[in-house]
């Protein structure tokens, strides 16, 4: 996880004028362990969030993988609760609960109904205090690990960046990979691993991370009852940090891929130095995020090398990597490279502009509050930050600290950190392409020789600021508003109704959708990016088969500027021809980069065979060959035809006054054109005429299995709900039936459940597992045989109740933030529904009963199927 994305969640900016929100408050118990609290008093919610001190840093090469490991046997069984049952009581809860390992920690958390606090705190503890480490359970769950190893192999991001880390890294235990050797963890025995577990998981070594609607003194009474381990001798241990490489280091890598990856990194600075590690986090926006970064224009926006560009900062306790990432075809390799090289000497030789600097302090800023709506994501930053710097300040004070940055601060560590001569690069390339070790190292010689105004404001949540009821504004346009004081963003999601069902050519919204935001009669497509990244705004359109979405989301104080660009595109857009280029390139290469995933070459060839000649099925091949083919006018034409208020649904929800969205909307788009009738393609559920299967030839070391068949649409209201259900049995969490017999039981895959997307029209219900090759048949058997279970026996009164308090429990979840909430009304809308068709929804899962779903189940599960198998 990159530490700018892990920072961004933390309550510390101001009301305009007003008051400073407490820090969180921290306190040690008497056996070691930290408590961290952070109140967020109107949530329904709260979230406990327990962080280690132990990853694959207190790792040997013997015991190679054991924290992860570990990770996984914390679920499958304590001293009070067997296994199973932990997953079962926090899905009947509608909880969300997971755990994640990384080099400097594992961490494990619940989020759950503020009620529900005690029993949150009794789970989590007894499974890190009294840990069962069954060896039945250890031996069928190496299989999972073994199998996610195996799946991170086909991924060429992890692939590359793995090989990069392990330029940077010969000494220092962060050259190790945190899944493991998997050799390793196919033999370490069960006193290895529990001696890991004594070892580290000691008080001290804890971190017990609380946010949402509690009482501070109730939980630390808890937390003191529940975790009331003794204290023990603290065994952490500290490693200086590894010098940085002495040249230019490079792993290049041929396999079955269709585009080339690069990763470039340099050595950075250890946590505790806050002034350079901001620096760097600063320097990674202006040199390579977003569209008014110096990589994007010059490579993408200037000369259009690369498919895709990022560079970032990845911080670790000891160290930290800054990378740049690329996507390029492997002819444009040495262009690339020279750029980047001239690129950075430009940065060090004549530095970053105020301009640069105050937009990127913006970008880091805006980031920050927006991450403020998730309590999760807030146990996420204190955690991190406590980890890695062991203080709160690490985390209170990081806007203020970039806040405090200056130009010559960021040139230093461009200048100190951002050694050419000391750089790492791997590359993933394809086997088939002429590039070879000998070019790269050619080129490596060759060049050896705020806002300016004040403070950024955010409005702590208080009783008086409670969310009003979302509401109707106007009819057209369709205008669905709620006003939530609870903070200062504000998110608008715009819904044009029809999507790829009224579009002329395949792709059509594909390409309008990338090219929408790059050119107004007003603006140019730099202009526009300058505009939104100076202001921290987030403007972006996205292309379903269903409608096309644009989202806004700013702050109440940036909102008529981001409200005057979001006019401009919805009314002036212009597509240039440039920019349709670039469009169709970014497309192109994307369904390339799909073709190196076995799991999406699976997916994609599912929904072909289930929708042939529909646009949810539009198989990779054809919209490789229609894209191209697609011409301005076409673009033109559906975006003068669709824009208009007769089709267009606008969602908005945030700290806005209600009479200004009513006045800012009323003339919003000027276009007349085709208002789109939905009803036209909610076509009567129909079944396959036939089963198919398909083998798929993939060089792999996971093999994916699909098993699908056609289901009705949201339009079957019912039967919508009861198969919800199904899928919720199915593959709603740990204690879900595919979850159990296939991982739990057998270890038979790392990621195995099903699906059931809420579409417009005819939907499907897909099985689904990545697995070892020799296993294919087995899992097509046992899908079959859940299926068949599911027609046959009735499901008992408990797990039916589970499956239905954990779906009610995810759309509660889903609907935290105000862009959620947008985004699900409009949505709706979108589809024929009630914009709050969801509260009714959650009243029809409640009556869903065990005969309905052996009915459902009959009437769909059992008719022609599609059946995808990928492997090698």
């Amino acid at each position: 996880m990159k530490k700018i994305f892990l920072m961004l969640a933390c309550f510390l900016c101001i009301s305009q004028g007003a008051f400073a929100l407490p820090s969180p408050s921290v306190c040690v118990l008497k056996n070691g362990q930290t408590l961290v609290m952070q109140q967020v008093k109107e949530s329904n919610l709260v979230c406990v969030d327990t962080w280690i001190k132990t990853g694959s840093i207190n790792e040997t090469p013997s015991n190679s993988g054991v924290a992860h490991f570990l990770e996984h046997l914390f679920f499958k069984g304590s001293k009070n609760h067997p296994q199973g049952e932990f997953e079962k009581i926090l899905d009947s809860k509608g909880a969300s609960y997971n755990a994640a390992t990384s080099k400097d920690f594992t961490h494990y958390y619940i989020t759950i109904k503020k009620d529900d606090l005690p029993l949150a705190l009794d789970l989590q503890s007894d499974m890190l205090l009294n840990p069962c480490l069954n060896l039945e359970d250890i031996d069928r769950e190496r299989k999972v690990v073994l199998e996610e190893i195996s799946r991170s192999k086909d991924k060429p991001s992890s692939v590359v960046f793995k090989n990069l880390n392990g330029l940077l890294f010969s000494s220092h235990p962060y050259k190790r990979e945190v899944l493991g050797d998997g050799a390793v963890i196919q033999n370490i025995s069960r006193d290895e691993i529990y001696d890991f577990f004594y070892k580290w998981y000691a008080p001290e070594n804890m971190i017990t991370v609380i946010t949402g609607n509690f009482e501070p003194s109730e939980a630390k009474k808890l937390v003191e009852e529940k975790f009331s381990q003794k204290k023990r001798k603290n065994c952490a241990l500290n490693y200086q940090k590894e010098p940085s490489i002495k040249q230019i280091s490079t792993k290049i890598e041929t396999g079955n891929y269709n585009t080339t990856y690069i990763e470039m990194g340099f050595k950075g600075t250890e946590f505790k130095n806050k002034k350079q590690n901001y620096s760097l986090d600063v320097l990674g926006v202006i040199l390579g995020q977003g569209t008014t970064s110096r990589l994007y224009k010059s490579l993408k926006e200037d000369k259009n090398l690369i498919n895709y560009v990022d560079s970032g900062h990845y911080s670790l306790k000891d160290d930290s990597i800054f990378y740049i990432s690329l996507g390029l075809d492997s002819k444009n390799y040495s262009k690339v490279q020279n750029e980047i090289i001239n690129q950075i000497k430009c940065l060090q030789e004549k530095g970053i502009t105020q301009e640069e600097l105050m937009r990127a302090k913006n970008i880091l800023e805006r980031s920050f509050i927006y991450s403020n709506e998730s309590i999760e994501n807030i146990a996420n930053a204190i955690g991190y930050n406590m980890v890695l710097g062991n203080n709160i300040k690490y985390y209170t004070d990081y806007i203020e600290e970039i806040k405090k940055l200056t130009i010559k601060d960021i040139n230093e560590v461009a200048c100190q950190f951002l050694d050419v001569n000391k750089m790492a690069v791997s590359v993933l390339y394809p086997q088939n392409e002429k590039l070879g070790e000998a070019n790269i190292r050619s080129f490596c010689d060759e060049h050896l020789a705020y806002n300016a105004t004040g403070k950024l404001v955010f409005n702590y949540k208080t009783k008086e600021n409670c969310p009003s009821s979302p509401k109707i504004l106007n009819e057209n346009p369709f205008i669905i508003f709620e006003k939530n004081k609870s903070n200062d963003v504000v998110s608008v999601e715009i819904f044009i109704k029809g999507g790829d069902w009224v579009s002329s050519r395949i792709g059509l919204c594909d390409v309008l959708s990338r090219t929408l935001t790059r050119g107004t009669i007003n603006a140019l497509a730099q202009d526009i990016s300058k505009q939104l990244e100076d202001n921290g705004i987030i403007l972006d359109a996205t292309s379903n088969p269903d409608y096309l979405q644009i989202s806004l989301k700013s702050t109440k104080y940036d909102f008529d500027k981001a409200f005057s660009i979001l006019k401009d595109i919805m009314n002036n857009a212009t597509f240039p021809e440039k920019e349709i280029a670039k469009s169709k390139q970014e497309i192109l290469s994307a369904i390339k980069q799909q073709k190196d995933l076995p799991q999406m070459i699976g997916f994609n060839a599912m929904k072909h065979k289930l929708y042939p000649n529909a646009p949810y099925g539009y198989s990779l091949a054809n919209l490789e060959k229609n894209i191209p083919l697609i011409s301005q006018s076409d673009i033109i034409d559906y975006y003068k035809q669709y824009f208009n208020s007769e089709n267009i649904i606008v969602s908005v929800c945030g700290n806005v006054e209600e009479d200004k969205i009513k006045n800012l909307f009323s003339d919003f788009v000027e276009n007349s054109g085709k208002e789109v009738d939905l009803n036209a393609f909610q076509k009567p559920f129909a079944p396959l005429s036939k089963p198919t299967k398909i083998l798929i030839n993939k060089p792999s070391q996971t093999a994916w299995v699909f098993y699908s068949v056609k289901t009705p649409s949201i339009k079957d209201e019912k039967d919508f709900v009861c198969l919800k259900v199904i899928n919720s049995i199915l593959s709603g969490g740990m204690s879900s039936r595919l979850f159990v017999e296939l991982r739990e039981k057998r270890g038979l895959g790392y990621e195995v459940g099903a699906s059931y997307p809420t579409l417009l029209n005819n939907s499907y219900f897909a099985c689904y597992i990545g697995t070892n090759p020799k296993n294919t048949d087995f899992v097509l058997k046992e899908f079959k045989n859940q299926i068949n279970k599911l027609c046959s026996q009735k499901i008992d009164n408990q797990e039916l109740t589970s499956a239905k308090q954990r779906l009610i429990g995810y759309l509660a979840q889903a609907q935290e933030t105000n862009e959620q909430k947008a985004s699900m009304r409009g949505h709706y809308q979108a589809l024929n529904k009630p914009y709050n068709f969801v509260n009714e929804y959650e009243k029809m899962i409640e009556t869903v009963t065990a005969d309905d779903i052996i009915n459902v189940s009959n009437k769909y599960l059992k008719q022609s199927s599609v059946t995808i198998v990928v492997k090698p």
